[in-house]
C-alpha cells in the first residue's frame, strides 16, 4: 500500500484528483522531462516530506494548484476558479476532521518509516477508524471533480476522464486495504517492506499503545487532566511490557537473531528465496504467539481502562461527530447519483470555457 501516502494529499485536495495529477508529475519528473509544474512539485514533495502533523494545508494547495495547471494546461482564469474552489472545500472539509487525518496518516507515515507493520490488533484498530474518513473523502473528491470539470474544455475533459479513472483505482486499492486491516490481515507491502523480505517487523505493542492514545485524546477531546491520566496509563501498560519481555529475554533475543541473518541474506535462486521466505513467515508466527500475552491480554486491559476517561458529554460529542461524518457520506453520494454536466460541457472547443463559470467565485453546495 506504498500510495497510501497520497490519502493526506487526497484529503488536502478534496476539489480535485490528487492521485493521478501526483502520479503524472512524478513520471514526468523521472523521465526528466521538462514542464512548468516541475518546481512546483518538487516544493509540493518538501512539504510533505515531515510527518502529515506538520504539513502546511496552505502551503500544499498552493503548489498543488500549480502542479494541476501545469497537468491539465489551465487557462488564468481556469486556475484561479481551481484555487478558489480548492480553498473552499478543502479547509471546509478539514474544519471538521483535519485532526482525525493528520492523526491516521502521521500514524501510517510512521509504520512507513520505520518499516514495522502494526499488529492484527493494531491494524484493525486502524481500519475502524480511517475507513469511514477514506469513503467520504472519495465522496468529497468526486463531488468536487463534478463541479470542477463544468470548466473544462473537451480536451481537459479526456484526459479528466482518465484521470477519473485512476482515482477509482486509488481508491478500491485504498478500501479494499482497509477491508483486509479490518480483519487484522497485513501485507509487507502496505507499509512499504519489500516482498522478498523474509523478515516481517512488527511494531512493538508498546508503540502500537502509543498511537493508540494519542487518536483516544483526539477522539473524544479530553483536557489536561484527563490527557495526564492516559498517558499514566500508557506508562504503567508499558512497564507492563517491559517485565513481560524481560522474563522472556531469551526468547526474543534468538528470535531478533534469526530474523536480522533472514534480512541480510541475499539469495540467487528462487528456491532459496522461498526457503527463506518461508522460515521467516514462521518466525513472524513464532514472535506473534510469544506476544500474544501484550497484544491480547495486555492491549485489552489497556483499552478498558482509557475507556473510563471520557465524559458522557465527550462521549455524545464523539458519536455526534460520527453521525455528522455518516450524513454528510449519504448527502455526497445522493449528490453522486443525481448530478448532471451542464449542457454542452462535451462539445466546447479546447481553449474556450464558460465566462460566468470561470470567473465566478465558487459558492456553496
Amino acid at each position: 500500500m506504498r500510495k497510501m501516502t497520497l490519502l493526506t494529499l487526497a484529503a488536502l485536495a478534496v476539489a480535485v484528483s490528487s492521485a493521478p495529477l501526483w502520479g503524472q508529475a512524478q513520471q514526468e519528473s523521472a523521465r526528466g522531462k521538462e514542464s512548468p509544474g516541475r518546481e512546483s512539485l518538487s516544493k509540493l514533495r518538501e512539504a510533505t516530506r515531515t510527518s502529515p502533523l506538520f504539513w502546511d494545508v496552505q502551503t500544499i494547495i498552493d503548489q498543488y494548484v500549480k502542479v494541476m495547471s501545469s497537468h491539465y494546461q489551465l487557462t488564468e482564469n481556469q486556475e484561479q476558479y481551481t484555487r478558489e474552489l480548492m480553498n473552499r472545500r478543502v479547509k471546509q472539509f478539514l474544519k471538521e476532521y483535519e485532526k482525525d487525518v493528520r492523526t491516521l496518516m502521521s500514524e501510517y507515515y510512521d509504520y512507513q518509516l520505520r518499516r514495522e507493520m502494526p499488529s492484527p490488533e493494531a491494524a484493525r484498530d486502524f481500519a475502524a477508524r480511517a475507513t469511514p474518513l477514506i469513503t467520504a473523502i472519495r465522496q468529497e473528491i468526486l463531488d468536487g471533480n463534478m463541479q470542477w470539470r463544468r470548466i473544462l474544455n473537451d480536451e481537459q475533459l479526456k484526459k479528466h476522464d482518465r484521470d477519473l479513472e485512476m482515482i477509482h483505482a486509488t481508491f478500491d486499492n485504498y478500501e479494499g486495504t482497509m477491508k483486509r486491516w479490518a480483519e487484522g490481515d497485513v501485507h509487507p507491502t502496505d507499509v512499504g517492506i519489500r516482498e522478498r523480505n523474509p523478515a516481517r517487523n512488527v511494531i512493538k505493542v508498546e508503540d502500537a499503545m502509543g498511537y493508540y492514545v494519542r487518536n483516544f485524546i483526539n477522539q473524544y477531546n479530553l483536557d489536561q487532566g484527563q490527557r495526564e491520566t492516559a498517558y499514566s496509563i500508557l506508562r504503567e501498560a508499558r512497564e507492563e511490557a517491559g517485565r513481560y519481555r524481560e522474563s522472556h529475554k531469551a526468547e526474543f533475543a534468538e528470535l531478533e537473531a534469526r530474523q536480522k541473518e533472514l534480512a541480510a541474506s541475499n539469495p540467487d535462486k528462487e528456491e532459496d528465496l522461498k526457503r527463506i521466505k518461508e522460515e521467516g513467515r514462521k518466525l513472524t508466527e513464532r514472535r506473534a504467539e510469544l506476544e500474544k500475552p501484550l497484544t491480547e491480554e495486555l492491549f485489552a486491559r489497556f483499552k478498558e481502562r482509557l475507556d473510563t476517561i471520557p465524559t458522557a458529554d465527550q462521549r455524545a460529542a464523539y458519536e455526534a461527530r460520527q453521525t455528522a461524518l455518516k450524513e454528510r457520506l449519504a448527502k455526497l453520494r445522493q449528490s453522486a447519483r443525481t448530478a448532471t454536466l451542464p449542457a454542452g460541457v462535451g462539445t466546447r472547443p479546447a481553449g474556450t470555457q464558460p465566462a460566468d463559470e470561470v470567473a465566478a467565485t465558487p459558492t456553496g453546495e
